[in-house]
């Protein structure tokens, strides 16, 4: 799938493994992201909220999956309304044993915010295509919201905007004054007119008479 160049989007990988981490983020540059790369929540720089569009993590803790971290990756305010893919080994006892999507809610900003499981080993085209979903599908709430937002300023400003006659007044003046104009053109171009014509009827027609001598 083709990425949209327009906009710079940032992916940040929280994976405790370098070689795996590694990975993840050179295939995720080559297609043309911009990769954030941490090796556990703790060492994530600091970031404006703004700057990221997914979040990619691995809740595997040694030999074993911590999926506490996922729950305060979700409490976090940086990450709470980011597009999640949870890597693991092993599935969470709540999730089945394929890959499942889920959507969970954000009470402050009433957004859903789409999480995607990822059993691992996994295969990067799938890792890709998961990415890709996502921020389509986040792309797609955006424009959603801003148009609700654009729908409900457009309503208040028409609510508290009674209907007025001072354009139609406006335009009216407008119109009279340019009447007044082109009348005042038509005046003048008559007048020039007349005085030529006199003109040349007084220069024509006053020919000095000739006398004959017998």
């Amino acid at each position: 799938m083709a990425q949209d160049t327009s906009r710079v989007q940032n992916i940040l990988i929280i994976e405790p493994d370098p070689s795996l981490r590694w990975l993840i983020s050179r295939g995720l540059q080559h297609q043309g992201f911009h990769v954030i790369e941490a090796s556990s929540p703790l060492t994530v720089p600091v970031l404006d909220a703004q700057q990221l569009h997914l979040l990619i993590l691995d809740v595997d803790n040694d030999t074993q999956s911590d999926w506490s971290l996922l729950e305060a990756a979700q409490a976090h305010p940086h990450f709470a309304n980011l597009p999640t893919i949870v890597l693991s080994w092993e599935q969470s006892s709540a999730e089945p044993r394929q890959r499942q999507q889920a959507a969970r809610v954000n009470t402050n900003t009433k957004t859903y915010t789409q999480t995607i499981y990822q059993s691992k080993p996994f295969d990067a085209r799938v890792l890709l295509e998961n990415v890709e979903h996502l921020l389509a599908e986040s792309a797609a709430q955006e424009a959603v919201v801003a148009a609700r937002a654009e729908e409900i300023l457009l309503a208040a400003y028409s609510a508290k905007t009674p209907p007025s006659i001072w354009p139609l007044i406006t335009a009216a003046g407008i119109l009279l004054a340019l009447i007044g104009l082109m009348l005042q053109i038509t005046f003048t171009v008559l007048g020039i007119l007349i005085a030529v014509i006199g003109l040349l009827w007084w220069t024509l027609g006053s020919k000095p008479s000739q006398r004959y001598i017998m």
